[in-house]
């Protein structure tokens, strides 16, 4: 797994995440094809002369439909080894949480823009979903728009956004594909680029060639695990600098570092923040060694951080998240995880916009880097 600290994430509102209440969340282990024995005597059944109850064993066994892999399979089959960050978006655990649980495409306009308008001030969007800027030409020419998605993945590497940036976007069951096909064809923003996968309803861009993360799959899935609305996933950790924000100061710095035992760090090997309405996580994933002992401390000083951080851009980290009121104990939870040490500290979000923000910059102090950075002292010239 490599460690790097990642100079900027994204734009805001880049990209997107789970369904846990999606009944196609099946996983990869599950059966495809039938066992070797049942195909052995499929084909023996197939080569003599059948009869009636010939022809219903025959069909007993035939291959069932390509299983569909969740989000959170999805994201480590098809995210590219070098992906930076990526980000899971639940849009049917939105859509039920906010009593929409039925709009498609086919629903009534005035029920779309409701739902839409009550999605920006309740919801953490870490994507504006890959059909929505296109979706009035959508629905009119192709019959489908971003109300017909069950979870969205996306994916970028370093070099942030750009044109062709990694896309899963899994399509409920009943929807006729034609006419995203036909979208697809003509390039349609939001889809160009893209491949659609009738047997799996799933819109595709930018696949991995290999193995993708999933040769991280014990570090990354206890960010993936879960019942959250939308995530976002980082491998490494965060610089200080980044953190901080490009207008901080030396003297904004030495103040949070003076004010923290910093030394009690330890870098992650992966962090991510989950949102869930008006709840959200950061969660560290550790490399292993870590103790609890040394777990501990280091998220104490995360919280620490936190608390002290300065706002240095047009948004910051106490605009978007703070503790949950009445906080009892320490403020984060300590769990093990393939041999790793995990730390979560739980947030209220304060304003859904800031915490995207804040989140897709990179402005969490909770997500450094145990090396102190120090930014570059002003020349005056």
């Amino acid at each position: 797994m490599r460690r790097r600290a990642l100079a900027v994430l994204a734009p805001v509102l880049l990209t997107g995440c789970t369904v846990a209440t999606s009944p196609d969340r099946t996983t990869t282990s599950e059966a495809t094809a039938p066992t070797e024995s049942a195909a052995s005597e499929a084909q023996g059944a197939s080569s003599a002369t059948p009869d009636a109850s010939d022809e219903e064993a025959v069909t007993s066994v035939a291959p069932p439909p390509a299983a569909v892999p969740g989000p959170e399979a999805a994201a480590l089959a098809l995210a590219p080894e070098d992906t930076a960050y990526l980000t899971v978006t639940d849009w049917s655990a939105i859509k039920d949480r906010l009593g929409a649980g039925d709009l498609t495409s086919e629903s009534i306009q005035t029920d779309t823009l409701e739902f839409w308008r009550s999605v920006g001030s309740s919801t953490v969007l870490l994507t504006d979903g890959a059909l929505r800027e296109e979706n009035s030409r959508l629905r009119l020419r192709y019959a489908v728009t971003q109300d017909d998605a069950l979870w969205e993945v996306r994916w970028a590497g370093e070099d942030g956004r750009a044109d062709g940036a990694g896309l899963a976007l899994r399509l409920r069951d009943d929807l006729d594909l034609g006419g995203l096909e036909r979208a697809v064809a003509e390039e349609v923003p939001g889809v160009a680029g893209a491949s659609v996968l009738p047997n799996q309803h799933l819109l595709l861009r930018g696949e991995a060639d290999g193995v993708g993360l999933a040769g991280d799959q014990d570090i990354l899935s206890p960010l993936l695990d879960g019942t959250a609305e939308t995530r976002l996933v980082v491998p490494g950790c965060l610089s200080w600098p980044t953190a901080l924000g490009v207008d901080a100061t030396v003297e904004e710095q030495e103040a949070v570092v003076d004010a923290a035992a910093v030394e009690d760090l330890r870098s992650p090997h992966a962090w991510g923040l989950s949102f869930t309405g008006r709840e959200a996580t950061l969660t560290v994933v550790h490399g292993e060694g870590v103790t609890p002992e040394q777990a501990e401390a280091d998220a104490a000083v995360r919280v620490e951080l936190a608390e002290g951080w300065p706002t240095t851009e047009s948004v910051g980290w106490a605009d978007a998240l703070g503790l949950p009121p009445q906080l009892e104990g320490e403020g984060y939870v300590l769990t093990e995880s393939a041999g790793r040490a995990v730390t979560s500290i739980g947030y209220r979000v304060v304003n859904p916009t800031a915490a995207a923000t804040v989140a897709l910059s990179g402005l969490v102090p909770g997500a450094v880097c145990s090396e102190v950075d120090w930014l570059a002292e002003p020349t005056g010239l």
